[in-house]
């Protein structure tokens, strides 16, 4: 098998290499990813790696942690979940692949250029210049108006899961926590199993399932404030 070269290989051939199973170049991909990987974002359940050079500099690797905060989906799942998401039109990253193995259980998909409203919250200046709150916020609405049309319920859209990429539109990731159905009160009322540091046990837990709409309105009132900040700039320039 011919040698993969040193360029970055676009998102479409990475795919065609893991579908059609050329098992020399997944592996040396996940060696890249697990050797010269660094850490780009962590969570209660998972860290997420990638490369920042190579031929793989266009996908990254999240990881399930040994003991998650919160124990849901399965990765294979998540990887469902997420691709079923995709393919009704939302804009989340493409999943490649969901392995399990004795060193843990991860996928790999493609990796997004830009920060998530956590991130720019914290630091406006990582915007990008053609972003725009309304534009933004109103896209979001979108998104999951279609991601709930595909009978998927995302329920924990907080600002660390969602993602402002390079043209200032927003991207939903972490689909670990997804459910799929038509949607009710008990989507959102379901209980979790959630560990306890006190006890070292897993327990279930009510009430941490967040209503999709809900957080989509608690993201546009964070984000007002910079929305106007925006508007007063381009009045004084």
């Amino acid at each position: 098998m011919e040698k993969l070269n040193l360029a970055p290989l676009e998102i479409k051939k990475i795919q065609k290499i893991i579908e059609s199973k050329e098992t020399e170049d997944l592996l040396a991909c996940l060696e890249s990813l697990e050797i010269h990987a660094e850490s780009i974002g962590e969570g209660g359940n998972a860290e997420v790696f990638a490369i920042t050079e190579g031929p793989f500099s266009k996908v990254c690797l999240k990881r399930i942690k040994e003991m998650p905060q919160l124990v849901c989906n399965s990765i294979d799942r998540e990887h469902e979940l997420q691709y079923k998401a995709r393919k009704g039109g939302v804009r989340t990253p493409l999943t490649l692949i969901s392995i399990e193995t004795e060193k843990g259980n991860f996928f790999i998909m493609e990796k997004i250029t830009g920060s998530t409203v956590e991130e720019v919250l914290a630091a406006p200046s990582k915007l990008p210049e053609a972003f725009s709150v309304e534009t933004f916020m109103n896209d979001l609405t979108e998104q999951v108006q279609k991601m709930h049309n595909s009978e998927i319920h995302h329920r924990d859209l907080h600002s660390r899961n969602i993602m402002v990429n390079e043209e200032g539109l927003p991207v939903i990731i972490d689909f670990g926590t997804a459910s799929e159905g038509s949607g009710s009160d008990f989507t959102y009322e379901e209980l979790a199993t959630v560990y306890n540091t006190t006890n070292g046990k897993y327990e279930d837990v009510a009430g941490k399932f967040k209503d999709d709409d809900m957080m989509v309105r608690n993201m546009r009132s964070a984000l007002a404030p910079l929305g106007l900040q925006q508007k007063l700039t381009k009045r004084s320039n």
